[in-house]
């Protein structure tokens, strides 16, 4: 490689005081995503179509229950809720919603929910 390119050296790269020699992409991977600041809710969750009570979406992340002082309560979900929608982006189930969510960045959010059969929105600041 050396005659082909000239180079001797190897990537070494720092993530978090966590050294990589060389290029491994999986570990960057890793190291990458558990640096990043992740948004959480605050609230107990499980599948619509398993934990909702009949009358509900068949579809989304049931709400049982809001932690005080959480994101979820600032953004006024309560328990019962059934959140369908993250910024016009559709959510069928509880990993689905945390996966949506865990990223997100600073600045104002719109949570669809259906609560007691009607379509509410919600804004949660993050």
């Amino acid at each position: 490689m050396v005659k082909r390119t000239g180079q001797r050296g190897v990537p070494v790269i720092q993530v978090d005081g966590q050294i990589v020699v060389g290029f491994d992409r999986q570990r960057l991977e890793q190291l990458l995503a558990s640096s990043l600041p992740r948004v959480k809710l605050g609230v107990t969750t499980g599948d619509a179509a398993r934990s909702a009570p009949a009358g509900s979406p068949a579809q989304g992340a049931y709400v049982a229950r809001v932690r005080e002082g959480s994101l979820g309560e600032n953004a006024g979900l309560r328990s019962g809720d059934v959140i369908v929608e993250v910024d016009g982006k559709a959510v069928h189930t509880a990993a689905e919603l945390e996966s949506t969510i865990a990223p997100l960045a600073p600045g104002r959010h719109t949570l669809t929910v259906v609560r007691a059969g009607e379509t509410v929105t919600a804004v949660l600041e993050v």
